[in-house]
């Protein structure tokens, strides 16, 4: 098995893989993002991992209706 992506190569390729054409991000809740991150980093918490990639300039999150939006920086 290779290694394992670490927590920012996770959050910037689902945010490529998962956007959908014309948008810059995703949306945390309904593009499954979550729930896919729960499970490649079981012991993780994606909100607080997103908040902190956010504060290092890494990604960029926004309030959205039903959740966040998360775009690549």
């Amino acid at each position: 098995m290779g290694e394992k992506l670490s927590q920012e190569e996770f959050v910037k390729k689902a945010i490529l893989s998962l956007r959908k054409e014309g948008y810059k991000g995703i949306h945390s809740v309904y593009s499954g993002f979550n729930e896919a991150f729960k499970k490649y980093f079981s012991d993780e918490n994606p909100v607080e991992v997103t908040n902190r990639l956010a504060g290092e300039g890494k990604i960029v999150i926004r309030p959205v209706k039903g959740g966040r939006h998360a775009i690549s920086a």
